[in-house]
């Protein structure tokens, strides 16, 4: 499996690529050299809160790549998955469960960051006024995310999701592990969620969790 930050290739690589097109077989070098053994590429195309396509609820990246993407009706996701599966291989789509916004470097505003201070606890690298963590302490939060990626289980004929855990706390200091039934409810309506899904679409829809390599470090978290 190899977890591959599109993203930040996009920020990096992009404009070197005469094409589109060119750009988007680029992200497959290494997939594609000679000896690869890669069965799985689990995509991370954002942190969450916004995003690199057309969203239903989501703002999308304020950034003029993406912007004249969609305008010309390219869906950058949906390309580079198609392709994946082109050359037989797994796809995900992975899902930074609690990061701060700054997946094109700068810090980004998210209007419903702004609107719900409520829902967010601070941590020592929340370097703006606005950019919380939300707490999955909180139902609205968890109706907040799961709505979110029902959105990309139901657009994208991805083979599963990943939940990454290991890039940003779930809980305020000190209360993940007595928060830790509110956890597990949320990850019960996610798979309940990808499971009527998979129903529908006639195949599985997997769900993978990236967590602290160590047992304590887990507990910690609320995991």
């Amino acid at each position: 499996v190899v977890n591959f930050d599109a993203s930040y290739a996009t920020n990096m690589c992009s404009q070197d690529y005469d094409d589109f097109d060119a750009y988007a077989e680029s992200l497959f070098t290494f997939t594609d050299a000679d000896g690869s053994q890669i069965d799985s590429i689990w995509w991370n195309w954002c942190e969450g809160n916004q995003v690199p396509y057309k969203s239903e609820f989501l703002p999308l990246f304020d950034d003029p790549r993406y912007q004249q993407w969609v305008a010309d009706g390219i869906d950058i996701v949906d390309i580079v998955l198609q392709a994946t599966h082109k050359r037989g291989k797994e796809s995900f789509y992975t899902h930074r469960i609690n990061s701060l916004d700054n997946d094109l470097g700068p810090f980004a505003v998210i209007p419903m960051k702004v609107e719900h201070p409520e829902w967010q606890f601070r941590v020592p690298w929340s370097t703006h006024e606005h950019n919380g963590c939300w707490n999955f302490a909180l139902p609205e939060v968890h109706d907040y995310v799961l709505r979110n990626l029902k959105e990309i289980a139901e657009r994208w004929p991805f083979d599963g999701i990943e939940l990454d855990f290991a890039r940003g706390v779930v809980f305020p200091p000190s209360q993940g592990w007595v928060n830790r039934d509110r956890l597990t409810e949320f990850m019960h309506r996610l798979r309940q969620c990808l499971q009527e899904i998979a129903a529908a679409r006639g195949r599985p829809f997997l769900l993978a969790a990236r967590v602290p390599d160590t047992l304590m470090g887990c507990h910690f978290d609320g995991l």
